[in-house]
């Protein structure tokens, strides 16, 4: 299990390498961190990782 706050060397060893990786900027461009997406039995479950490689947050749908 992860939680946010967990590095993303933690999310690797627990749920592998994500399916989707998507740049996040801010208003002038600037790289904000990397929303990761994992499709997992149903479920489409993102990791939202700043830029020191930790996750901020976590969201769930199906």
């Amino acid at each position: 299990m992860v939680s946010s706050g967990d590095s993303i060397g933690r999310l690797v060893e627990i749920a592998g390498k994500p399916d989707l990786v998507t740049p996040l900027e801010n208003e002038y461009g600037a790289r904000g961190g990397e929303n990761w997406t994992y499709f997992r039995d149903g479920k489409t479950i993102v990791f939202t990782i700043d830029t020191r490689g930790r996750i901020l947050r976590i969201t769930e749908s199906r």
